[in-house]
């Protein structure tokens, strides 16, 4: 994942929304929260998808800034 560049955008309910690895989803949002930036993980299991909600205190190039540094 560490190559993977990530797009915010926003969703039909007007909040970012940030595509993960559905198999990372749970790892990704605990390193996340330890890093002082929290998320809600959405998950889609009939495609397998999984997607990041960083809460209204976060900042979508936080979130992205974030992501990027974990290297995972």
């Amino acid at each position: 994942m560490s190559s993977q560049s990530y797009m915010p955008c926003i969703s039909n309910l007007g909040r970012w929304s940030v595509a993960i690895p559905w198999n990372r989803a749970d790892d990704i949002q605990t390193r996340l929260r330890k890093r002082g930036c929290p998320t809600t993980v959405c998950l889609n299991p009939e495609d397998r998808m999984a997607w990041l909600e960083p809460w209204p205190e976060v900042d979508p190039s936080q979130l992205l800034a974030e992501l990027k540094s974990l290297r995972i």
